[in-house]
């Protein structure tokens, strides 16, 4: 079974192949791809965001009373498609929606999440056209590190199926070096 790479991988395959020094040989293209899957996985699970554009929807969250929101999944908000502020399912018009990159909402022109549980949502366009450089260099050093290491990180790895075709590494397998560059762009983790 070949693997795909996920649409969202922070690698290319010709990327890692380079990286391995594995030449001309396509042997290894489905471990190539599975390590750089897991690989992604990891360091937006460090990062604590995903890095790729991509929408978001309907992030469901409890209204509080105020005019403002921070979006618990994206950063580098770039549109909002739809606020729903109160239980009934009122949108709020695009002329009155505010945002920041960094994930904050603000509703103008009187708009507030009325108060209620899981009464408000908002659906939005967040992430990088391209992966940054910074990030792709760490994912080149955390490939290489791991693929060194392939056979001593086996009883590491937290999770690895051949037949679904993923594999979760630990942050503690990622190399120092990746993770000091990897800091600067992890998301505050909020309450």
């Amino acid at each position: 079974m070949a693997n795909r790479l996920d649409t969202y991988a922070l690698l290319t395959v010709d990327e890692g192949r380079d990286a391995l020094d594995l030449g001309d040989n396509h042997d290894q293209d489905d471990s190539v791809i599975l390590y750089i899957n897991g690989i992604t996985e990891l360091i937006e699970r460090y990062c604590g965001r995903e890095f790729l554009t991509r929408t978001y929807t309907t992030e469901t969250f409890d209204g509080d009373g105020t005019n403002k929101y921070l979006v618990k999944q994206g950063t580098g908000i770039t549109s909002i498609t739809t606020v729903v502020y109160n239980e009934d399912g009122d949108t709020v018009p695009a002329a009155s929606i505010l945002f920041n990159p960094v994930g904050e909402i603000y509703l103008d022109d009187g708009y507030s999440f009325e108060s209620g549980y899981q009464n408000c949502s908002v659906t939005y366009v967040a992430g990088e056209a391209a992966v940054p450089d910074s990030i792709r260099i760490a994912a080149l050093m955390v490939l290489s590190h791991l693929w060194k290491m392939r056979d001593k990180h086996t009883e590491r790895i937290s999770a690895m199926t051949r037949e679904g075709q993923t594999v979760t590494f630990k942050y503690e397998d990622m190399p120092i070096e990746a993770k000091r560059i990897l800091d600067d762009w992890q998301r505050p983790r909020v309450g």
